[in-house]
């Protein structure tokens, strides 16, 4: 699961004893999205692009994303064990998810926070096992990608 030094800083973010991390640095991003280009997904296995340069928003589904497994919000680390790569469709849908479900909780406990932190690092290392143990969180996650691939998929008939 998730490795034992995001999770005590998880703690101690959740505890107020540490606050969260500064951004990544531009750099250290720019080389861990170079390094991507052409990789699979380890979500989805679609084959990733590197937009050196590039804004983009929803449209550029297959685009390489760097993604906080832990995120910032709680209590994840920029250290590289918490950091992946991943297509910005597979990114995006993790995010919606988790972001729901962090307002469906007002003070949520340390117990499922860990828990949320736990499916997030499966969801990332291997997905049959974010399916099989967190069925609730992984559902919600493909209705979430589902959706934003119908939505990609109407903007593509209007154009």
């Amino acid at each position: 699961m998730t490795p034992r030094d995001e999770l005590d800083r998880a703690r101690a973010f959740f505890d107020g004893r540490i606050s969260s991390e500064p951004k990544l640095a531009p750099a250290r991003k720019a080389e861990l999205l170079a390094n991507a280009d052409g990789r699979r997904c380890p979500t989805c296995s679609c084959k990733m692009r590197y937009l050196k340069g590039e804004m983009f928003g929803h449209e550029a589904s297959d685009a390489a994303t760097v993604e906080h497994i832990a995120p910032n919000k709680m209590g994840g680390s920029n250290e590289r064990r918490n950091l992946a790569v991943r297509c910005n469709l597979c990114n995006r849908a993790s995010g919606h998810t988790i972001n729901e479900w962090m307002q469906r909780r007002v003070n949520p406990t340390w117990e499922e926070i860990c828990r949320v932190l736990n499916y997030l690092w499966l969801e990332v290392h291997d997905t049959s096992k974010a399916r099989e143990l967190y069925p609730e969180f992984f559902a919600a996650f493909q209705r979430k990608r589902d959706l934003l691939i119908t939505k990609l998929a109407k903007r593509e008939v209007r154009v």
